[in-house]
């Protein structure tokens, strides 16, 4: 036996936040090279976008590491977004320290959590990587060129099967 019963749903027009896009940003206490590195500080800049049809006033929210290993600690956990029109988008930033023992690809947990002015509230997750690199200096010289190579990172330094070093 089916039962069919009528459901009336009210939808207010309003705010709708996205968090549509994180990066992280290790220039001020990295190397620089956009990744997250073990034993570097990162300010993960989270960009928010409002697609709702109302603005969201004064909107702030927290930065929380929900992992277990790999952050020592969060810094800078406080977002204050201010004001996101509808249609636009504004971001902040949520700062971290990776713990220099965490491994290549090591999966950090984050959560976002915002409210505004009126009462809404939005919670997201997402995750950054660590990638593990190490950086190497010096010269290549060959019989026609000599290249410098500061600035190159890579992930892994092995040798060929032939026995000569990369």
């Amino acid at each position: 036996m089916q039962i069919e019963v009528p459901i009336e749903v009210d939808v207010q027009a309003g705010p709708i936040l996205d968090l549509f896009w994180v990066f992280a940003d290790d220039s001020a206490a990295g190397d620089g090279d956009g990744y997250v590195d073990p034993g570097e500080s990162i300010d993960a800049v989270l960009f928010v976008e409002n697609i709702g049809e109302a603005d969201a006033n004064s909107v702030t929210g927290t930065f929380s590491f929900v992992g277990t290993t790999g952050v020592t600690a969060v810094t800078d956990g406080v977002l204050d977004f201010g004001l996101i029109s509808a249609g636009f988008f504004w971001f902040d930033f949520g700062s971290f320290d990776v713990d220099p023992a965490a491994v290549d690809g090591l999966e950090l947990p984050f959560e976002v959590e915002l409210w505004d002015a009126a009462g809404h509230h939005w919670l997201f997750t997402f995750s950054l990587t660590v990638e593990a690199r190490s950086s190497i200096r010096g010269t290549i010289t060959d019989a026609v060129t000599t290249l410098p190579l500061s600035g190159i990172s890579v992930k892994a330094v092995c040798a060929t099967d032939s026995g000569s070093d990369i």
